[in-house]
């Protein structure tokens, strides 16, 4: 991994224009993925400010990037804040180097360092296992 970087996700204007140029080329279907959804999930949820984390390689290139979103419902009879990973995307020359991995740790960590009791997410065939198995 030293060869990556961790970061926060950058919620200025250009890194929203970056993650959103990762998350095209990663999603190249997804057409609704514009600087202006993106700025949505970012600032727009009632519950909080969305965060999450970004990874670059030695270039300096965004090659993962994970959106978080305050979530809640209701747990054991009490509300309980939560978080949903959203459009975990990792650059296809990237892969298979163990930044899913990576980055859903820095997830992990950050959700209980800001108190957050649970994460709600849907994964794929290759995410599911993980995020079952050791989260």
């Amino acid at each position: 991994m030293s060869d990556f970087d961790f970061r926060p996700i950058d919620l200025s204007p250009a890194g929203i224009a970056q993650a959103c140029e990762l998350l095209r080329l990663v999603f190249p279907t997804a057409t609704h993925i514009t600087p202006d959804y993106l700025a949505r999930l970012y600032f727009g949820n009632p519950l909080g400010e969305s965060f999450g984390n970004s990874c670059f390689d030695g270039e300096g290139r965004l090659v993962a990037h994970n959106i978080l979103i305050p979530i809640c419902a209701r747990v054991h009879g009490r509300d309980e804040m939560g978080i949903w990973p959203f459009q975990l995307a990792t650059h296809p020359q990237a892969r298979m180097k163990g930044l899913f991995a990576a980055i859903m740790e820095k997830t992990h960590v950050d959700c209980r360092e800001r108190g957050y009791g649970y994460l709600s997410g849907v994964g794929n065939q290759n995410s599911t296992p993980i995020l079952v198995g050791k989260w």
